[in-house]
């Protein structure tokens, strides 16, 4: 879903996480080794990035 509204509309994706793209991009590569999960056989963890737009 984010990245068809990245795609579609820029600027309501803005409005929604308060950053534009290249905002979004910096604060991902900062946080990513925090938050980034390992996956399993069982599963494939939640990306980085969709970890970031949910907080």
């Amino acid at each position: 879903m984010v990245r068809e509204l990245s795609l579609e509309d820029p600027d309501s994706l803005r409005e929604w996480i308060r950053l534009d793209r290249t905002q979004y991009q910096q604060v991902l590569r900062l946080v990513t080794p925090l938050i980034e999960k390992q996956g399993t056989n069982m599963r494939q963890p939640v990306s980085a990035g969709e970890r970031l737009m949910l907080t």
